[in-house]
């Protein structure tokens, strides 16, 4: 790894652009740039992804050239010279220097033609040199600063009389000072994300200004009252700012606005939709909210939308309860009026209150719209003719609860509706029940969607049966829903079959979920697929068949689950000629006996069965054809008694055989080492003969990486499970109630986690687990050993990332001597091991990135002698009781690490007050969670101090 800058790097006098040197993962250890370092010449540079850099080189105000200094992902930096900045930069950049507090005192000081200034993902930062920034300034930038002080602006602003452009995104900031008035030049000002309620009057007085970007300010109120003054105004961006209340008066003589994403209207001031009157030059997306107020359609009429050419995205939005609206008529006439012009791509119309829509929707002089979407218009008995919009790509359909039928009103006069569909979704119709196709009667007709390439129909409890003629309008059906490749039908209770005349032939991908009503799919409905290669029925528990005849040779995935009634596979499944199938997954289908006596397809590639309580076997000879077998998962399905030839794949990758109570075999008699490309064996019980692993007869594969042995109730020894393989990495036991120890001897040195859990007598851990030389474990877990009472007395290895322990009641020690190897270990959890009485140097490792410390009753050091600030790299920080003797955090000795950004502090009984923790030192907390702490009366921190530093975060009590 990297340390320092190569000093030939200096020599390259002629050396203009340094671009991105340390962003290779190589450089990540660089500390300090040296001296001899820097080029003389260099003009720009941007040192990125230093990840370990602490300071910049003093010598910085030597670089007489350079222009541009960007300074980008340096977490650790702490400042900057104090020398200052050489005088001919123009542009400083600083992003994402975590820790980096403060710029010097007079660091500006020599900079005579400074323009820009970004500073952006500084959470530390609070606050600017002293001696001022240059007034030459003409962009700074001050985004997701959380601890800079608002108060910060009152001093700056005045004196940057020169500013275009300023950008506050993200600055915690709920007033701008008056002063921003003085910024005459100010042509764009950002202040998103902030939690201004409103701003100054003065903002009134910036005649220069074009842009001003309030997005998603959630608290914003109110605009202010004047902004008609700003005559070079071209864009206000509001989106997402909803708590707005209304537009500002005499917005409409702002006519060169380009830009205005939002238009609010109040109950009492519903007529100024009129402002949109004269603003000729809008384009883009306009979101027109609140219409329920305008009571007078003619200000509707007056507004003249067909006028405005360049919207491009109109949405309009009623409120919610405005379908209980009593004066239907007004509703339906302000819609009427506010036809936009035919240039229109996109619109969407939410929470309409009229029975009824306007003609202009669906008209087919809209010919560029090619996004439409009706939500939540709850009084529409009909949907308006929408077939004739030449070119609609998407149309959504959701919320209509007066709808009960789709038919000829809903694709026009036209001879080919719906021509360039490709998305249709209908979701929450509670009320639908019949969908039509119409005889359209057009020679020239050919398909209806002949481009709809996804169809989704959700929540529509009341829709009985897809209409029939969907997938075959004309004889020829091949030339039918020709694109349509993904269909999606869920929660749809009542619909109980699919048209018998069959699916679309291009569909690719079929998914129908949670359909109780559904108990056949027809014969021959797969019949016309020539592209079908996945089908998924899920949660469809009336189904009792699949259709006769051959599956599709191009379905590759069928899956099943929870389909209760289920008694038979498709037949087509066993035959090797015509099934090309390479996953089948069959879950949760208890009526489920047999599978069908012939072979599976030779391309299988997956096969699972889980929870099929009744199948009885799976023949072997089924399993003798799957030259492409990898991945055999037999769970939950306890009559079956197959025997271990149903298992012998020599190309199996993934073998898991679980709960299936009737499979006695002896394990030593499966031949598992003849499967020499198995990589995970999952062996999950109950086999209550199953005592131990033992003699020669049960070798294990030496390909095998991954083994778990899950609910052996009588499993005493896993002896010599692992002592011929030389790839194992993962081994996991659990529920093994009779486990006592491990074998003696190394564990393998591919070995990288090990987990324990809910093995009441296991008394030790393996021998091996102490030996640096050979143990290369990276995540040791061990839970729910009651009867484990030591660890080995040597080293843990120095390759451990992650050390778990839980549920150990009788352990005693983690020696402290073990902790000291480990240069790797970031997550170190130690949780109700009453009896633990560790000293804290077990705890102390510098690379802790998460340590837990949970119902340990007998660990009675206290907190102050930890020495937790000395955890410069932890990140979460957890310490839940009872520590009983801990009644307060002395002010003095505790002083936690600021790296943290999550401390969680549980079930301290007698924990009275933490206000001596310095919380405000913590730059980096997002979340604090006290919960069960009964006798916590203090928590504000000294002096006034409060959280307005925690952000992005929570906090629980």
């Amino acid at each position: 790894m990297l340390k320092k800058m190569p000093p030939q790097v200096g020599k390259l006098i002629n050396l203009q652009t340094l671009n991105r040197f340390f962003l290779s993962k190589g450089c990540h250890g660089v500390v300090s740039l040296e001296e001899q370092g820097l080029p003389c010449n260099l003009q720009y540079w941007e040192v990125n992804g230093c990840y370990n850099l602490e300071k910049l080189p003093n010598a910085l105000h030597t670089l007489t050239s350079l222009t541009d200094l960007l300074i980008h992902n340096c977490p650790k930096l702490l400042s900057f010279p104090e020398t200052g900045l050489q005088p001919m930069l123009r542009r400083l950049g600083v992003r994402n220097c975590r820790v980096l507090e403060t710029l010097p005192d007079g660091m500006m000081m020599n900079s005579c033609i400074l323009e820009y200034v970004d500073i952006k993902e500084c959470p530390s930062f609070i606050e600017f040199p002293k001696g001022e920034l240059p007034a030459t300034l003409k962009k700074l930038t001050i985004e997701d600063c959380w601890r800079l002080d608002t108060k910060v602006l009152h001093g700056l602003l005045p004196k940057l009389i020169q500013l275009r452009v300023l950008s506050l995104s993200g600055y915690e900031i709920n007033e701008l000072p008056n002063s921003i008035g003085d910024l005459k030049h100010l042509r764009y000002l950002n202040l998103s994300h902030t939690k201004l309620k409103w701003l100054p009057e003065a903002v009134s007085s910036l005649y220069n200004l074009q842009s001003l970007i309030l997005c998603n300010c959630m608290e914003l109120i109110k605009l202010p009252i004047c902004i008609m003054n700003l005559t070079n105004f071209r864009h206000l961006d509001i989106s997402g700012s909803t708590m707005l209340e209304e537009m500002p008066p005499q917005v409409g003589s702002l006519v060169n606005l380009q830009t205005l994403s939002m238009f609010f209207l109040s109950k009492d001031n519903g007529s100024r939709i009129k402002e949109l009157k004269n603003l000729l030059n809008l384009r883009g997306e306009l979101a027109i909210i609140g219409l329920e107020n305008v009571s007078d359609p003619r200000d509707a009429m007056y507004v003249n939308l067909k006028e405005i050419p360049n919207i491009e995205d109109l949405i309009m939005v009623w409120s919610e309860d405005s379908g209980n609206s009593r004066n239907e008529s007004t509703v339906i006439e302000v819609l009427k009026w506010l036809q936009p012009h035919q240039s229109l791509k996109k619109l969407e119309i939410a929470f309409y209150g009229g029975s009824k829509f306007p003609h202009w929707i669906g008209d087919p002089s809209f010919s560029k719209m090619v996004c439409l979407e009706l939500t939540d218009c709850k009084n529409c008995t009909s949907l308006p003719a929408l077939g004739g919009l030449p070119f609609l790509k998407d149309l959504v359909i959701e919320g209509m609860n007066q709808v009960k039928s789709i038919g000829d009103g809903f694709y026009g006069d036209t001879a080919n509706p719906f021509q360039s569909l490709e998305y249709l979704r209908f979701e929450n119709m509670a009320e639908w029940n019949n969908w039509l196709i119409p005889k359209l009667g057009h020679e020239e007709t050919k398909t209806l969607f002949p481009c709809l390439r996804e169809l989704m129909i959700i929540k529509c409890p009341k829709l009985i049966n897809l209409p029939h003629e969907l997938p075959s309008l004309l004889p020829n059906a091949l030339y039918t829903l020709a694109s349509l490749a993904y269909t999606i039908i869920h929660n749809c209770p009542k619909l109980v079959s699919f048209p018998e005349t069959g699916l679309p032939p291009m569909l690719r991908d079929l998914s129908v979920r949670n359909c109780e009503g559904l108990e056949t799919l027809p014969d021959g409905m797969m019949i016309n697929s020539c592209a079908l290669e996945r089908v998924e029925i899920r949660d469809c528990p009336s189904l009792i068949g699949f259709p006769k005849r051959e599956l599709p040779v191009t379905l590759k995935m069928l899956i099943i689950e929870n389909c209760e009634k289920l008694e038979s596979l498709p037949e087509g499944i066993d035959n090797n000629n015509t099934c090309r199938l390479e996953k089948l997954h069959v879950c949760g289908c208890p009526s489920l006996k047999s599978i069908p006596r012939g072979y599976f397809p030779s391309t299988l590639e997956t096969l699972s069965i889980w929870g099929c309580l009744q199948l009885q076997s799976i023949p072997g000879n089924m399993l003798q054809n799957l030259t492409s077998l990898q991945f055999l998962h037999i769970c939950n399905c306890p009559d079956v008694v197959s025997s271990p030839e149903a298992f012998l794949n020599p190309n199996l990758k993934a073998l898991s055989i679980t709960d299936c109570e009737n499979m006695r075999w002896p394990l030593s008699g499966w031949g598992l080492r003849t499967l020499t490309s198995l990589d995970e064996l999952g062996i999950h019980g109950p086999f209550p003969d199953l005592l131990s692993f033992s003699g020669s007869h049960l070798l294990l594969p030496t390909s095998l990486t991954y083994l778990g042995l899950v609910n052996l109730h009588n499993l005493k020894s896993v002896l010599p499970i692992y002592g011929n393989s030389c790839a194992l990495e993962y081994l996991k036991i659990k529920d093994c109630p009779s486990l006592i120890g491990f074998p003696k001897g190394e564990l393998p040195a591919t070995l990288k986690k090990l987990i324990i859990i809910n093995c009441e007598k296991l008394e030790s851990l393996p021998e091996g687990i102490d030996n640096n030389n050979t143990c290369h474990l990276e995540y040791l877990h061990v839970w729910g050993c009651p009867s484990l009472k030591s660890i080995p007395r040597g080293y843990f290895p120095s390759t451990l990332e992650t050390l778990s322990i839980w549920d150990c009641q009788q352990l005693e020690s983690i020696p402290g001597n073990m902790q000291q190897n480990l240069t790797s270990l970031q997550v170190l959890q130690i949780c109700n091991c009453r009896d633990v009485l560790s000293s804290p140097e077990a705890f102390l490792n510098p690379n802790l990135e998460e340590l837990c410390i949970s119902d340990c009753e007998n660990m009675r050091w206290p907190l102050s002698g930890w020495g937790l600030h000395t955890l410069t790299s932890l990140d979460k920080l957890m310490i839940q009781g009872p520590f009983p003797d801990l009644l307060s955090f002395p002010s003095s000795h505790l002083l936690l690490p600021t790296s943290i950004t999550c401390l969680q502090l549980v079930n301290l009984y007698n924990l009275k007050s933490i206000a001596s923790i310095s919380l405000p030192s913590l730059i980096s907390l997002k979340s604090l969670e006290l919960y069960n702490c009964p006798k916590l009366w203090s928590f504000v921190p000294k002096g006034g101090q409060h959280l307005q530093y925690l952000k992005s975060g929570s906090v629980l009590f």
